[in-house]
């Protein structure tokens, strides 16, 4: 089974090799039922199909291929969850891509309205395309079931002497590769979610249910395929911490319940040289036995060769898978001991800055400690003195006024008035002297201390 990465591919273009192989034609006819609904110019049609072909696109496509890459950035940093997921739930949307059919080996002259009425009776029908030069037409059923249902009870439906050979289409389908035994149906639709809006998607198993690694994911819209098998197949898109990058190609479905009928076989010369014996088995010893043997000796080389490659390939993954957990941890060791060595410079640094600060805190309370202590000591000292001057104030002004008392007393007792006149004029002339000489001098021989 081959895949092909590009999804926009033009490799069927040979209309007789389509009518050989069906896939090939479904692809070429979907290809001319694009084109015919694009614009008529053909320079816009060859700028629209090599998009990214030929080195980086410019201007607007640059532009857009930037807003796309930025986006789907945008989209999977806010993927915050990747394990426990809740169930996938996906609820079929009505006219999906997954109920298209392809219908081909139409008569020349059929019509839409003839497509249209012949499905009717499965659902309701839209998006119906006839192209009666190629012979086949497009049409969309409402749900899965019912277009599974008309492809099954139609299929070699004789019109107007044509066997209709319809075929399901599949146009925004991928196919992934490489994943990693751990990846379930619910991963694989959060990842590619980022890239559109996702109709199905599924992991492909064995029969014990195991996973082959392969998925198959439906998108609403061609574009979505397009960029998601871009996207993957130019960078390296990782789903897991298991360094295994998917592997997107196009999706091709490989079978076919309604097979190869009689009916679509070629009435050629191999056909009847091919179908003049009957089904027998060889008579050993005979020339078809020994040739039927060689035959058979083909094959059995071809799968001892595939069992082999088979082998070696998974023993090359083994020892892939060992040198990444390998080089894993290598890593995962050498980034610890750079955050070590980060965390051991900023604790230094820290601790420098703390131990300054706290110098500058010590030093800080010491000047202030000295400051307060001064400022204390000389409020100190000046209220001492001001208490020792009160005192004295106090007894000067009490000695003063128990001589003035004694004086009176002495002088109304014994004195004449004459005597107190002279005592009183001297007092004057004392008062007189003391405003002249100043606040400090005393006549009576004392010093006055003012507050």
């Amino acid at each position: 089974m081959s895949h092909n990465i590009n999804v926009d591919s033009d490799s069927c273009t040979d209309i007789s090799r389509s009518a050989v192989n069906p896939i090939c034609k479904v692809e070429e006819n979907d290809r001319l039922h694009n084109n015919d609904r694009r614009p008529s110019n053909r320079h816009s049609r060859n700028r629209s199909s090599n998009k990214y072909a030929g080195g980086k696109p410019k201007g607007p496509q640059m532009n857009q291929g930037i807003k796309e890459d930025s986006y789907i950035n945008d989209k999977l940093n806010s993927i915050n969850q990747s394990t426990d997921l809740p169930p996938l739930c996906l609820v079929e949307q009505k006219f999906s891509g997954r109920s298209r059919l392809f219908i081909g080996n139409l008569p020349s002259d059929v019509t839409e309205e003839e497509i249209t009425s012949l499905f009717a009776k499965y659902g309701e029908t839209q998006e119906v395309y006839v192209n009666p030069a190629k012979t086949f037409a497009f049409i969309k059923l409402d749900y899965y079931a019912n277009a599974f249902r008309a492809k099954t009870e139609l299929f070699g439906y004789n019109l107007r002497g044509r066997h209709l050979i319809i075929r399901f289409t599949h146009p925004a389908a991928i196919y992934v590769k490489n994943l990693s035994p751990n990846v379930t149906n619910e991963l694989l639709y959060l990842a590619f979610s980022v890239f559109g809006d996702i109709e199905n998607c599924y992991i492909i198993v064995d029969e014990k249910g195991k996973s082959k690694g392969e998925a198959v994911i439906e998108f609403v819209k061609k574009g979505s395929a397009t960029i998601a098998a871009k996207r993957c197949s130019e960078g390296c898109f990782i789903l897991t911490a298991s360094l295994r990058p998917v592997i997107v190609e196009k999706f091709e479905p490989w079978f076919d319940i309604n097979g190869y009928p009689e009916i679509l076989a070629k009435r050629n010369e191999d056909y009847y040289r091919e179908r003049e014996m009957t089904p027998r088995f060889a008579n050993p010893g005979t020339f078809e036995y020994d040739y039927a043997k060689r035959w058979k000796d083909l094959h059995e080389k071809y799968k001892l060769k595939m069992t082999s490659l088979k082998s070696e390939l998974f023993y090359e993954e083994q020892k892939l898978e060992a040198d990444m957990i390998a080089a894993q941890y290598d890593h995962e060791t050498d980034r610890l001991k750079k955050m070590l060595q980060l965390r051991e410079m900023d604790r230094e640094r820290i601790k420098q800055e703390w131990e300054l600060r706290q110098r500058q805190i010590e030093d800080r309370c010491l000047r202030e400690r000295q400051s307060y202590c001064t400022s204390n000591s000389i409020s100190q000292d000046e209220n001492n003195l001001y208490l020792q001057a009160s005192q004295l104030n106090n007894l000067l002004e009490r000695e003063e006024q128990l001589q003035e008392q004694w004086q009176m007393n002495h002088f109304t007792s014994s004195s004449s008035y004459e005597q107190r006149s002279d005592y009183m004029k001297r007092e004057a002339n004392d008062s007189e002297c003391w405003v002249n000489l100043g606040e400090n001098y005393n006549p009576r021989g004392h010093k006055r201390l003012r507050h």
